[in-house]
């Protein structure tokens, strides 16, 4: 029983890992470091999202507790020419955008 109660939480502090705030991450990430060293700090967290000819980008969600889902969101710029991080971002919200509505 000792075993099962070790084994469980373990793997209930390991899997804490994946709703670690998204700025305990972004302190250990920098401008200019390489894809494989931003993989190596975000683990199974990043998740490939977009991709053109000059870039491709990388999301990290933050979730809640509860049952919302997604809380938050960054986004990470690699250059496709020699895989190196740009720009970092919280990307667009509803407020950010302008819509018009033609009847």
């Amino acid at each position: 029983m000792k075993k099962f109660i070790l084994v469980f939480v373990c793997s209930f502090f390991i899997g804490c890992y994946n709703y670690m705030p998204i700025s305990q991450v972004n302190n250990q990430i920098e401008i200019g470091m390489t894809k494989d060293q931003f993989l190596a700090i975000a683990k199974k967290r990043a998740n490939k999202d977009a991709m053109t000819e000059t870039y491709y980008v990388y999301r990290i969600d933050e979730y809640g507790f509860d049952a919302s889902g997604t809380v938050d969101s960054m986004f990470y710029y690699f250059r496709s020419s020699d895989d190196t991080l740009f720009e970092v971002n919280a990307g667009t919200t509803a407020s950010d955008i302008n819509v018009n509505i033609n009847n």
